[in-house]
């Protein structure tokens, strides 16, 4: 899911499915997948859409940053799990 997550929402959403099936909807990897799904976005989708809406032609640090930022996604999405749910 967090190879999905940056590109496809749908594949992201089919790998959260299995995750829920295979571990169940209490575990620890499926709260942390739950608080990914719902504090991260398809950021290589919104790059796209979105500044070639508005004409912008060089988006030269908006991957990179992007990037960083589901990084840091991932691990506050675990921190968070485990302050709040005790796990």
């Amino acid at each position: 899911m967090l190879f999905t997550r940056p590109f496809s929402g749908s594949a992201s959403s089919a790998a959260f499915a299995e995750l829920m099936q295979k571990y169940g909807a209490d575990s620890f990897p499926a709260l942390c997948a739950s608080v990914l799904m719902g504090g991260s976005d398809t950021f290589v989708y919104i790059i796209g859409v979105y500044f070639s809406s508005v004409g912008v032609k060089k988006s030269r640090y908006a991957f990179p940053a992007a990037l960083a930022v589901m990084i840091f996604c991932v691990f506050l999405s675990c921190l968070v799990t485990r302050l709040f749910f005790g796990e």
